[in-house]
């Protein structure tokens, strides 16, 4: 069980890192340290991590791509504004949830879940300043990171 269990971790991470790829000759932005930035201009619905990251190149241009929770844990973002975002699940481990299938802890502490299986994503929510799962169907802005 421990062994499907880092294979799932393994292929998650494997998975985010190819959708960052960067262009031949370039520094690869999945080995480059990245800072929260901001909140794009428009939203997103159920169009996976290359359509939420083109929202946030739309934004902040051509390095710009979803913040991870890590990313933006470190900047401490709460605000008197209430907004929830899209967020991109650091996971932390995964286990069976039994009918619910497997289940996914983000580095938060959150509940991740999967919106490729039509599941839960994860979105940080301004104020209060706190990460939790929401339906894949909702129509959110996005937390962007860029280069630093």
């Amino acid at each position: 069980m421990k062994q499907l269990l880092h294979l799932v971790v393994l292929g998650l991470t494997l998975s985010t890192v190819s959708v960052f790829a960067a262009k031949p000759g370039s520094e690869s932005p999945a080995s480059a340290e990245y800072k929260y930035i901001g909140i794009s201009d428009n939203p997103s619905i159920g169009i996976g991590l290359t359509g939420v990251t083109n929202i946030c190149r739309d934004t902040y241009g051509a390095d710009a791509r979803m913040a991870t929770s890590e990313e933006v844990m470190a900047e401490l973002i709460i605000s008197d504004a209430i907004e929830e975002v899209w967020v991109q699940p650091v996971i932390e481990f995964a286990f069976s949830g039994g009918s619910s299938g497997i289940q996914y802890i983000d580095i938060s502490g959150a509940l991740a879940g999967d919106c490729t299986s039509g599941g839960q994503g994860l979105t940080f929510v301004t104020n209060p300043g706190v990460f939790q799962p929401r339906s894949c169907n909702e129509t959110l802005r996005v937390a962007c990171s860029t280069p630093q």
